[in-house]
C-alpha cells in the first residue's frame, strides 16, 4: 500500500508540476469549476436541455432524470461515505509532512481528498449517456475525462482520488441505467398495463 500511495504521490507531482505548460494553467481552472461559470450554467446548457427536450421529447427528460438520479448516488456515496471512511487529506495539506511540491492553481478546496466528487459525478452522467445514446456520448466521456485530470492538474486531488470517483461514477451510472432502462424505452410516461 505504501508503494502504491507513494506511485500516486510520484504521478501527481508529474501532473501538477512537470507536465505543464502556459495554456494547460489556463484552461485547467476554467474547466474544472466549469459549474460555477454563470454562462455555461445559466445560458449554454439550459439551450442544450431545452433543444434536446424539443426534439426528443419524454426520451429527453426520463434520461435527464436518469443523469440526476445518478449523479446525485454518486455523489452521495462518494461525500457521505467513502471520503468519511478515507479521511484521505488533500495534496496541499499533506505536502507539509511529505514535502511534495504543489501548485494550486485555484483556491484551496475543503474537505478530504478521496474520492473526487467532480469525477465521480460527470462520469455517473458520462456513463448514463454512453448506455442511453452511443452517439454523442463520446462528447461526455471526453468532458468527465478532462474534469477528472483538471482536478489534479490545478493541485486538489491525486491520481488515485480521480480513479476511484470515476470509478463510483461508473458504478452508480451502470446502476441507474440498469434500474430505468425499461422505462427509458418505453414511449411517453405511460404507466406499464397491468397483466
Amino acid at each position: 500500500m505504501d508503494a502504491l500511495l507513494q506511485f500516486d504521490r510520484d504521478l501527481f507531482v508529474h501532473l501538477n508540476s512537470d507536465w505543464t505548460m502556459p495554456v494547460l494553467d489556463w484552461l485547467m481552472p476554467i474547466l474544472t469549476d466549469l459549474h460555477k461559470n454563470t454562462i455555461a450554467v445559466g445560458v449554454v446548457l439550459p439551450i442544450v436541455i431545452a433543444a434536446w427536450i424539443w426534439t426528443s421529447r419524454a426520451r429527453a427528460v426520463k434520461v435527464i432524470i436518469s443523469l440526476l438520479v445518478a449523479a446525485s448516488a454518486a455523489d452521495l456515496i462518494s461525500y457521505r461515505v467513502l471520503k468519511a471512511v478515507a479521511q484521505r487529506p488533500r495534496p496541499e495539506i499533506s505536502a507539509v509532512e511529505t514535502h511534495m511540491p504543489v501548485h494550486m492553481r485555484v483556491e484551496s478546496a475543503s474537505g478530504t481528498s478521496f474520492p473526487s466528487n467532480h469525477a465521480a459525478n460527470t462520469t455517473a452522467e458520462a456513463t448514463v449517456l454512453w448506455l442511453a445514446l452511443r452517439r454523442w456520448s463520446w462528447i461526455a466521456i471526453l468532458y468527465a475525462a478532462l474534469i477528472a485530470y483538471s482536478r489534479v492538474y490545478v493541485g486538489v486531488h491525486y491520481p488515485l482520488d480521480v480513479i476511484g470517483g470515476a470509478a463510483v461514477g461508473a458504478a452508480c451510472g451502470w446502476a441507474t441505467w440498469r434500474g430505468l432502462r425499461n422505462w427509458i424505452a418505453r414511449p411517453g410516461f405511460a404507466r406499464p398495463r397491468g397483466p
